[in-house]
C-alpha cells in the first residue's frame, strides 16, 4: 500500500477549492480504479526507461524491470511508446542546459513548510546552472492537464527548492514546469 499525505499535492486542486473535502475523503474505502492502476504501472515504466536513458541503471537491470512490469494484467505494449516519448522530452529539456544537469527520479518532497503533514513526489528533477526544472507524466487520454498555474506543480517546485537548498543554495533563478500526457499527443 502507497503513503499519501492527507493533502497531497496532486489532489490541491480539490482541497483549495473545497477545504473540507480531504477530511470527507479520509472517511471513504479507497477503491483505487484500473485508471488509476494502470497509470501507476505506466508511471513505473517511464521512471524506468528514464533512469536508464539517464545512466542511473544498467540495459540489465532495466530489462529485468520492464519484464516484471510485463506480466501485470494491466500491461499495455502503448507504455514503451509513451515512455519513450517521455523520456525524449527529458532529453530535451536536458540539452536546454548549458553543462549536464543534475536529473533524479521519483523524488519524495516534504511541503510541510507550506501545507501540513504535506509531501508528494515529482516525477523528474532537473537542476543546473540557475534552473530548476520540474516534470510531472500524466497517463490519461481524456482530460487534458497543464502545467501553467498549476498548485501540484508549484507545490512540486516549492518542495524541490527546500530539499536541494543545502546542495544548490540560492542559486536557482528561474522554474520551468511540465506536464507530459503523450496519449494526448501535446505536451502543455
Amino acid at each position: 500500500m502507497s503513503e499519501h499525505a492527507l493533502l497531497s499535492p496532486s489532489s490541491a486542486y480539490r482541497w483549495l477549492n473545497c477545504p473540507p473535502a480531504p477530511r470527507l475523503e479520509a472517511t471513504l474505502a479507497e477503491n483505487p480504479s484500473i485508471y488509476a492502476e494502470e497509470g501507476t504501472l505506466a508511471h513505473n515504466v517511464c521512471e524506468i526507461s528514464a533512469k536508464h536513458y539517464f545512466g542511473k541503471i544498467q540495459a540489465v537491470e532495466y530489462q529485468e524491470a520492464i519484464n516484471a512490469l510485463m506480466t501485470s494484467a494491466l500491461w499495455n505494449d502503448e507504455m514503451i511508446n509513451t515512455a519513450k516519448i517521455y523520456v525524449e522530452h527529458l532529453a530535451e529539456r536536458a540539452m536546454s542546459f548549458e553543462r549536464e544537469p543534475y536529473v533524479t527520479f521519483e523524488v519524495k518532497v516534504d511541503l510541510s513548510d507550506y501545507v501540513p503533514e504535506s509531501f508528494g513526489r515529482c516525477d523528474c528533477v532537473m537542476f543546473g546552472e540557475e534552473k530548476l526544472i520540474i516534470t510531472d507524466y500524466k497517463h490519461g487520454k481524456g482530460v487534458p492537464i497543464s502545467a501553467k498555474e498549476n498548485p501540484q506543480m508549484m507545490l512540486y517546485a516549492l518542495g524541490a527548492l527546500k530539499l536541494y537548498q543545502p546542495i544548490f543554495g540560492k542559486s536557482v533563478k528561474q522554474i520551468e514546469m511540465f506536464i507530459d500526457q503523450p496519449r494526448l499527443n501535446t505536451r502543455l
